[in-house]
């Protein structure tokens, strides 16, 4: 979609008629089609982050392509640029998907190279905690799998990013909500 129609869209829901807009300060009618582009991007991945995501449309595929394998069943797979969100990931000796990204910090990842089995991820029960690749790239450490194993399924959303025509994806069910927490942080300046 493009930006000078989110602007309307704005524009419409704070009350003002798009095709007779008041100018900015300066004199200038384009005054809220910049103010729109600083918050799009911030209020999309928000709207999108709160919108449930049975709802959202837009997954792409994750790529196994660089999925490393560690010691110990575990698992890293480097994290494209744009991800925002996970859907869902499944590996191919697992008997179900894993959705959940528990965060580094969570005190299951520490315990995952134990021998308390009850406490580590598996095929019936597998964990998947933020992580890094020794580069400082974000990824995801996948806890257990086979040696041998691979990415059987993995689905993504994007983060939304305005691309250089002025386009930006959003999926249709987090527009509203993109649209009023755009006319909010701007009627709150």
């Amino acid at each position: 979609m493009k930006i000078a129609a989110i602007a309307e869209d704005v524009a419409l829901l704070s009350g003002y008629d798009p095709h007779y807009l008041p100018p900015d300060a300066t004199g200038d009618k384009s005054g809220l089609l910049r103010r729109v582009r600083m918050e799009l991007e911030d209020c999309a991945r928000e709207a999108i982050l709160m919108t449930p995501p049975e709802q959202l449309s837009g997954w792409k595929p994750l790529s196994g392509k660089e999925l490393q394998s560690l010691p110990d069943g575990e698992y890293l797979l480097p994290l494209p640029p744009d991800f925002l969100l996970l859907h869902s990931l499944r590996m191919s000796d697992w008997e179900r998907d894993s959705r959940e990204i528990l965060p580094s910090s969570h005190w299951l990842a520490s315990l995952q190279h134990t021998e308390i089995t009850a406490v580590r991820g598996g095929p019936d029960h597998p964990f998947i905690f933020r992580g890094v690749t020794p580069t400082g790239d974000a990824a995801l450490r996948i806890f257990r799998s086979a040696p041998g194993s691979t990415l059987a399924e993995g689905w993504y959303m994007p983060a939304p990013v305005i691309d250089p025509t002025g386009d930006i994806q959003i999926p249709s069910s987090a527009y509203v909500r993109t649209v009023r927490m755009i006319a909010e942080r701007l009627k709150s300046e």
